[in-house]
């Protein structure tokens, strides 16, 4: 089966695989590039997009890097059920980028309170790959959990 692609107003994908009738929506993942595979549908975020929509706080030439470098997410992990979380019993700590495209930070927050985040460090501007331009205080968090006992 192929996929095809349409646009709506915002730009955002729609895949729909021919006979299936049936669509999904991505529009939290901005435009994104289908590649149709055996074993179903995997996106990639369009290259030239990346570094608005995943890395805007990092330079340029590094996002660039993230960009070709991407793995093909496979669309079924976006709607599959993910077992007995692990947060329920492992203690967590989160790093929200207050400008994620993806995850909104709204979200996160939510899922921090909601886990028991023993620290979240939101960084206003960061992105949906602030631990990359905002190592240390990833850093921080990672040496604090470490040392948790």
């Amino acid at each position: 089966m192929r996929a095809a692609r349409r646009r709506n107003r915002l730009g955002a994908c729609r895949t729909r695989r021919r006979g299936a009738g049936h669509e999904h929506h991505h529009d939290h993942l901005g435009r994104t590039h289908d590649r149709a595979r055996a074993r179903g549908v995997r996106r990639v975020v369009v290259q030239e997009l990346y570094h608005a929509q995943f890395a805007a706080d990092s330079p340029e030439h590094e996002a660039a890097v993230m960009a070709v470098t991407q793995r093909p997410i496979a669309e079924s992990a976006l709607g599959e059920p993910s077992g007995e979380p692990a947060w329920k019993t492992i203690p967590s700590w989160f790093l929200i980028g207050g400008k994620d495209k993806n995850i909104p930070a709204a979200s996160q927050r939510f899922m921090a309170e909601r886990a028991g985040s023993l620290r979240t460090v939101e960084l206003p501007d960061g992105s949906h790959t602030v631990g990359i331009p905002e190592a240390a205080a990833d850093v921080d968090l990672v040496r604090e959990a470490a040392a948790h006992e």
